[in-house]
This record gives structure tokens, C-alpha cells and sequence, in this order.
């Protein structure tokens, strides 16, 4: 419990102190009873999460020996190989977690996430789809809209995206159907979605800054769109005193500046 307690609440926050906390938790758990896989799991995964990558693929090698028919420990370990810069093993990883249980959303999902980032995007749409057939959630229709996008198929990219939001409101579903009413000249329709999205998430200065380009595109609006330019770089400014090193902030802050 408060090993994977500690795990989550790492991932959430990238605080040190609760890789201490969760670690200790684990470790105790263990002590008590060394046969948990969920504890073991938990351990693996907060040295991933933390970078400590040798003792995490250590743990990992020794679940897939141990628990071969169990997808978790083949998806932890092909993630620690991929954060390693061994992407043939990762690849090699997650298909035997897909093996070991066929019917599991998640070994797809991992599997779909490791080709998208790797730019194989016909193979990450297969992955992604058998997720939405596995297990249709928010979630899983999103990143099937981001690889059809990605790929060009923007109606397909629509779709997904709209199955998605009849499922749960997200700013980033919202977002991304924006952004594919943006390319096809449906400024309007752009405009209520990015909106949907900052109504949501309103401290992203990205989403202010979509917004204020759908607006841009429309006759008569460049006024307004120039006060939603203006609100994104009190976000980026804000967000660039934490971070002065993002490269990508600091571009999007000389497109704003530019559009004001």
C-alpha cells in the first residue's frame, strides 16, 4: 500500500523525499514478506522513475524469470532498457510482455507509446487500436488520435478524438480536436474546442496561445486573439522562472511577443 502509495506520489511530484519515503515502505514490505510481487514491482518501479536504471533492471530480470507469464514485469523491463538506450532489447521486452498476456490493454499501450515516440506510426496506430478494442478508454482513443494525426488522417485523428470526449473531458482531447479543425480551415469550430480546453486547464499557456492563433485566423477577432497572446506569456513568464532552460518555452515566448 504505501509502497505503491509512495511510487504514485513520486511520479506526480519528482520530490526526492518521497523516493526515501516509498523506498523504505517497499523495503519494509519486503522484509515482512518477500514473496510480494506488488512490492517488487512498486521497488522496480521508483528506481525507474528515479533513474537509478541498474538496480531497477536487476529487480525487472529477476520478475520476468521468476513470474514469466505476468506482463508487468516485461513492460517494466523493456522501459527500463528504453531509458537505458536499448531500444532493440525494450522492443524485444515489450512484445513478450504482449505474449504473456494477449488479452492485457497495457502490454499494447506500452508497446504503442515506445513505436509513437520512435516515429513508427503505422505500427503505433495497430497498437493503439487493439488498446481501444482491449479496454476503450479516454485514454486509449486520445493516443490513437495523436498517431492518426501524426500520420496525416485527420479524419480518423477527429474521430478518435470525439470518442475520447464522450468518454471523459479532457483539455488535451479538446486541444488536439482543435488543433485538427485548425488544419482544415475550420477556424470557428477551433476556437470552441481550444477554448473547452483552457475552460479546463486554464494555468497552460500552450492552450492560451492555440486559442489566440484560431482567433488570429478570423477576421475581426485579432484584437481578441492579441489578449489571450498577452495571458500566455504571463503563464510562459511565469513558467520560465522554474524552468529557464526550456528551449521550446522560450521559442513559444518570441511567437507570442511577435503576435502582440
Amino acid at each position: 500500500g504505501m509502497c505503491a502509495l509512495g511510487v504514485r506520489l513520486y511520479r506526480k511530484t519528482q520530490d526526492p523525499a518521497h523516493v526515501n519515503r516509498a523506498e523504505e515502505a517497499c523495503r519494509r514490505a519486503l522484509e515482512l514478506d518477500p514473496t510480494l510481487l506488488e512490492t517488487e514491482k512498486g521497488l522496480a518501479a521508483l528506481y525507474l522513475a528515479s533513474g537509478r536504471l541498474g538496480e531497477s533492471e536487476a529487480i525487472y530480470r529477476r520478475l520476468v524469470e521468476r513470474y514469466p507469464a505476468d506482463a508487468d514485469g516485461h513492460i517494466g523491463l523493456g522501459q527500463v532498457l528504453e531509458a537505458s538506450g536499448r531500444p532493440d532489447e525494450a522492443e524485444s521486452g515489450l512484445r513478450a510482455a504482449i505474449q504473456a498476456e494477449p488479452a492485457f490493454f497495457g502490454a499494447y499501450a506500452a508497446l504503442g507509446g515506445f513505436l509513437f515516440q520512435r516515429g513508427r506510426v503505422d505500427e503505433a496506430i495497430d497498437a493503439f487500436r487493439e488498446v481501444t478494442e482491449l479496454a476503450p478508454s479516454a485514454n486509449a482513443y486520445s493516443n490513437l488520435g495523436a498517431a492518426l494525426q501524426l500520420k496525416g488522417d485527420l479524419d480518423g485523428a477527429a474521430d478518435a478524438f470525439r470518442r475520447s470526449l464522450a468518454i471523459e473531458a479532457s483539455s488535451s482531447a479538446y486541444s488536439n480536436l482543435g488543433t485538427v479543425y485548425y488544419f482544415r480551415g475550420r477556424y470557428q469550430d477551433a476556437v470552441a474546442e481550444y477554448a473547452r480546453a483552457t475552460a479546463l486547464t486554464g494555468q497552460d499557456q500552450a492552450l492560451w496561445g492555440n486559442l489566440a492563433d484560431a482567433l488570429w485566423q478570423i477576421a475581426g477577432r485579432q484584437d481578441e486573439a492579441r489578449g489571450y497572446y498577452r495571458r500566455a506569456i504571463a503563464l510562459a513568464e511565469r513558467q520560465l522562472e522554474s524552468s529557464p532552460q526550456d528551449s521550446l518555452l522560450i521559442a513559444q515566448l518570441g511567437y507570442y511577443y511577435g503576435r502582440v
